[in-house]
Parts: structure tokens; sequence; C-alpha cells
């Protein structure tokens, strides 16, 4: 499980204070993409690890009877907001919110914690996953008032190579 978990909490937190730092940047369509098939990736991943645990027998395992929706609408999930970036399907600021690293990233580490664990999967844990969720949004909103954003220079030179000209 830390093999997935530490990544996935390593970008959390370095692209929250990135976006602290740096307040005028946004996300970008192609890192909403990417970002949403990130969701993907997990879900193969859960169902390895169920496929190893169980084989081909997983479907009749009971205790798996609400651990395999829950990988199936990870994955679900993933391929909707891969589509629905991709295509800009919403308005640009929905989309960067669903497709952002904190929601991204803390319903891919929620999943995984579930199903490598034996956390019982209730309705006290929905609401404390959605509690702590909300926490979370309101801890970096509060940080984003508190630590002040970096001065960015109007007039930087551009560092990018020159472009061959055709001929």
């Amino acid at each position: 499980m830390l093999w997935m978990t530490i990544p996935l909490v390593a970008v959390f937190v370095t692209m929250e204070l990135f976006f602290v730092r740096y307040r005028r940047e946004d996300l970008g369509w192609n890192t909403a993409v990417t970002n949403s098939m990130v969701l993907i990736f997990v879900f193969i991943d859960l169902l390895r690890t169920v496929y190893n645990q169980y084989g081909w027998a997983l479907v009749f395992q009971e205790e798996l009877v609400v651990r395999i929706p829950l990988i199936l609408l990870v994955g679900l999930l993933g391929v909707v907001l891969t589509v629905i970036t991709f295509y800009r399907i919403i308005p640009k600021e929905a989309a960067f919110f669903l497709a952002s690293p904190l929601t991204i990233n803390y319903i891919a580490y929620f999943a995984i914690v579930s199903i490598y664990t034996e956390i019982p999967l209730d309705i006290h844990t929905l609401l404390v996953v959605l509690s702590f969720y909300c926490a979370l949004l309101a801890g970096f909103w509060i940080v984003k008032i508190i630590f002040p954003g970096a001065k960015i220079a109007e007039n930087l030179p551009d560092f990018r190579p020159p472009l061959p000209k055709l001929e």
C-alpha cells in the first residue's frame, strides 16, 4: 500500500503548496486530464490487488460485496473525469475543482486504504471521509490566506530556445 500512497501524498502536498505560492496559476486542461487518469491507474492497481488475493473467485467473496463496487466506482470516475476534461464538457472552474490534486489524490488515497485494509465501508466511514475532505479544503483555503503568494515579475526574460525558422 505504501508504494501507492506515498507518491499520492507527496504529489498532493507539493501541488497544494505550489498553488498556495503561485496563486495566478491555473490548473490547465492538460493537467486536469492527467490528474483524472490517476484514478484509472489506481483502479487498475486495486483490481490487481484484489485479484492477487482472491483470484477469479473474487466475485463470490462475501467480504468484497462493498469493495468491488468501490473499485468499479473509482474506475468509472477516472474514465468519466478523463472524458470530461479531455473534451472540456463542463465549465473550467468545475472541471478544475473535480480534477484538482486534492480531489483526485484524496479519492485515490481513500480507495487504496479501503481496499488494502480492513476498514469497514459503512455510512460512518463515509461521513468521516467527507468530513476530513472538507477539513482539508478549509485548511488549504486558510493556508492560502495566511501565506503570501510569490511576486511574479511581469517582464521576465524568455528562457526557451528560439524556434528554427522555416523556409
